[in-house]
């Protein structure tokens, strides 16, 4: 029984070219796990973490591996809804300060509130988000 040393090209089924990209790389892998009979979002997903197999195969195909932004990851519908509530309490309740940030925190993180569910944030956190919003936007 005779090993055979790996082929460095990759020949792609589907387009008869190996895949250039990451996304082409994406579709590549889904494809062949369902010719496979295997779960094809799975199989991305595994692909997505980009263990040292998926580095690997990057590298022989000379596909550049997307980097993962490192940090806090924004959140432009929560922020949107921070400056709309927050306006809203100044300009209806004429709440300033303490009060406002309560308010503010009552009706977007509090138990009854349509945001409960999505973020469990205290009123200093809402405050900061809502200076942070205001100070990109200005």
């Amino acid at each position: 029984m005779t090993i055979e040393p790996p082929d460095h090209r990759l020949a792609s089924s589907i387009a008869g070219t190996p895949p250039r990209t990451w996304p082409e790389l994406e579709r590549y892998v889904a494809a062949e796990a369902t010719s496979a009979g295997e779960n094809a979002e799975a199989a991305v997903r595994e692909l997505r973490r980009k263990g040292p197999i998926t580095r690997l195969l990057c590298r022989q195909l000379a596909i550049a591996v997307p980097r993962q932004k490192r940090g806090k990851k924004d959140r432009p519908q929560l922020d949107d809804f921070t400056v709309v509530v927050v306006e809203a309490l100044k300009r209806d309740y004429g709440l300033r300060g303490k009060a406002l940030w309560d308010r503010a925190h009552s009706e977007i993180a509090g138990r009854d509130s349509f945001m409960a569910l999505f973020e469990n944030v205290t009123p200093a956190a809402i405050e900061r988000r809502y200076h942070r919003v205001k100070s990109r936007s200005s």
